[in-house]
């Protein structure tokens, strides 16, 4: 099954959340918990890793269009 590059960057954010010390899951994980919402850091995580998730999506939807010359037929 092919998987998404939206749930790899999700997975990788959790894996990161879970077992590490240091990546963007883990900021994440620390400036929530240990300071209050609203610093620019954790925002910052935040917006990083949404951009990150968009900018994968788009490289591969780019690299399909090239390479799938071919469109399937749209289903229902």
């Amino acid at each position: 099954m092919f998987m998404s590059p939206t749930r790899i960057i999700i997975g990788a954010l959790i894996a990161e959340m879970t077992g590490s010390q240091r990546g963007l899951g883990w900021n994440l994980v620390y400036f929530a918990q240990y300071y209050n919402t609203n610093p620019p850091n954790l925002w910052a995580a935040i917006v990083l890793s949404g951009l990150l998730g968009l900018a994968f999506y788009g490289s591969v939807v780019a690299i399909e269009r090239r390479i799938v010359r071919w469109q399937p037929a749209a289903e229902g």
